[in-house]
């Protein structure tokens, strides 16, 4: 019987040991990958503003999805570069990106975070927010599905 409840205890020790390191590698992980979005969507941001835009496309998986707000679904990288220099042209000449948290799931991430858009005169256009699907391919993060909306009000 003794040896039964000491197995018990040894083996209840064993699982909340496991469950902390798993918690600890977890961490770990997030925090590195969290560090490689943001290096990704510094350089997303520097090559929007340098490429008018089109040059952000190589930044998205071959199969990747970009759903912006009161459009239709784009679904390749072709479509994907048009988008978003038409956006460029369309007056939007800089953002920022901050990622709020980055949830590492092994060769894929998902990230939450917050924009802020700009005009050519640095005038604040527009703030919002964003998730991001990020996939780990061999040649490093790419985003998979891509969708963000403003936090500002409705206009009617």
């Amino acid at each position: 019987m003794k040896s039964t409840k000491a197995t018990c205890k040894l083996f209840s020790c064993l699982i909340v040991f496991l469950a902390f390191t798993a918690h600890v590698t977890a961490q770990a992980d997030n925090a590195k990958v969290k560090e490689e979005i943001d290096e990704a969507n510094k350089q997303f941001v520097q090559v929007y503003s340098s490429s008018g835009g089109a040059g952000v496309a190589a930044f998205y998986a071959k199969d990747a999805k970009v759903l912006p707000p009161n459009s239709g679904m784009i679904e390749n990288n072709d479509d994907i570069g048009k988008f978003w220099k038409g956006v460029f042209d369309a007056g939007v000449k800089k953002f920022s990106l901050t990622a709020l948290t980055v949830e590492s799931l092994g060769k894929s991430a998902v990230e939450t975070g917050k924009f802020i858009i700009y005009d050519a005169n640095d005038k604040q256009i527009d703030a919002g927010k964003y998730l991001v699907f990020w996939k780990k391919e061999k040649d490093g993060w790419k985003l998979f599905r891509d969708i963000w909306n403003s936090s500002s009000p409705a206009k009617q």
